[in-house]
């Protein structure tokens, strides 16, 4: 369980606290990732995603980086 561990949550005490589990999914084989978290405060939670890109280029597009 120490991996979904967030040592941060009491500067910033975001759900779910102490842990924070991320979820990958590969939405296209070897080009297109998605990581799923959910995040709240007070009463609200909402789920927070990721996507990476492999670029033809070389490299990765991250869009709406999420906390490890």
């Amino acid at each position: 369980m120490s991996e979904y561990s967030w040592n941060f949550w009491f500067t910033l005490p975001i759900y779910p606290y102490g842990q924070r589990r991320t979820l990958r999914r590969e939405v296209v084989r070897d080009r297109l990732w998605t990581f799923d978290q959910l995040q709240g405060i007070f009463y609200v939670v909402v789920p927070i995603r990721m996507t990476v890109l492999k670029l033809d280029a070389g490299g990765l597009l991250v869009y709406a980086p999420i906390a490890p």
